[in-house]
């Protein structure tokens, strides 16, 4: 926790919390420096809230940018405050993989359909990552902008 605080501005806030589609309790692994929740070998147990009730006492603002790294489950995030992401964000960076680290996770077809249906478009694929082992394009940041921002508009020009 100390770590996250020192990286906080002046009205930031740190919650202490796992975020889903859900709240309540959950199994959590952590395995290097890689973490995420899992119901299956998790071994810690944290509280798991969802986008909705942490900024139901403080809503972004109307130009909020959302960044999300949850090993897959970006979509449980975003669908914990799908609402609040449609009104109050202007720009959600999305985790993606295209090789599945979960068998549940969607890949970027969904994710992209999913961003749409809130009213964002895919604006630029910001950061890759590889697989180690055969240098395959494992994940990538989708920066995805709401379609009725300037940047969202089709017919900017070159």
């Amino acid at each position: 926790r100390r770590d996250c605080e020192a990286f906080l501005r002046e009205g930031d806030r740190f919650v202490d919390c796992a975020l889903a589609e859900r709240e309540g309790n959950a199994r959590f692994r952590v395995d290097g420096s890689n973490s995420a929740l899992d119901e299956r070998s998790g071994t810690e147990t944290v509280r798991v809230s969802t986008l909705a009730r942490e900024y139901a006492l403080r809503p972004p603002r109307a130009d909020a940018l959302l960044k999300i790294d949850v090993q897959g489950a970006d979509l449980r995030v975003v669908e914990g405050g799908a609402e609040l992401v449609r009104r109050h964000v202007a720009v959600v960076i999305i985790e993606v993989s295209l090789i599945p680290l979960d068998p549940g996770a969607p890949g970027p077809l969904q994710a992209l359909a999913r961003m749409d249906e809130l009213g964002f478009r895919l604006y630029d694929i910001c950061i890759f990552w590889r697989r180690p082992v055969d240098h395959a394009l494992w994940q990538a940041d989708f920066c995805c902008v709401r379609k009725d921002s300037p940047y969202g508009a089709a017919g900017l020009g070159y």
